[in-house]
């Protein structure tokens, strides 16, 4: 009982003293490699995770989007209210939600104009599978984001693309 409490305690102080701004930084730093940025307009570092509100987006200094809310967690991440800008804004969805989860089985979902996505990892078949529950217009719209996924034969409405890592 003893060991199961200082393995507790020591996991709790580990998430609470790891250095989030580093991670701030760092993934900025990586996005800049590929000329991203991201400018909030707040940024709050709690114990468990970053905050970034009010986001503007910008790919080569030009603006291509807004998210309302970043959440960066120790095991996630989540996006609110991404709106595209120019160019982008004729060829990508606004997104409602967007969260990515470090774990395995459904580890992605995202809720848009379009619909629903839901990415599942299998380790035991080795395979990424994206369920789509897309609405009627927006498989035409998106096509270039859609073309891949197939029709389910057992589920109406929805689409399905699968690989195997």
């Amino acid at each position: 009982m003893r060991v199961l409490a200082l393995i507790v305690i020591f996991v709790v102080t580990f998430v609470i003293s790891f250095p989030k701004d580093k991670v701030y930084y760092f993934i900025l730093d990586n996005l800049l490699a590929y000329n991203i940025q991201i400018e909030p307009k707040q940024k709050d570092i709690s114990a468990f995770g970053i905050d970034l509100k009010s986001n503007s987006i910008y790919l080569s200094q030009s603006k291509i989007g807004y998210v309302e809310n970043i959440d960066i967690g120790i095991l996630s991440l989540e996006l609110d209210n991404i709106k595209f800008a120019g160019v982008f804004k004729q060829t990508l969805p606004n997104i409602k939600e967007l969260n990515v989860y470090l774990k395995v089985g459904d580890f992605f979902d995202v809720v848009g104009d379009f619909g629903s996505v839901v990415g599942n990892l299998n380790i035991m078949d080795r395979k990424i599978v994206f369920k789509a529950n897309i609405k009627a217009n927006a498989y035409q719209k998106y096509k270039n984001i859609f073309g891949m996924f197939k029709k389910s034969k057992s589920v109406k409405g929805e689409y399905i693309y699968e690989f195997n890592i």
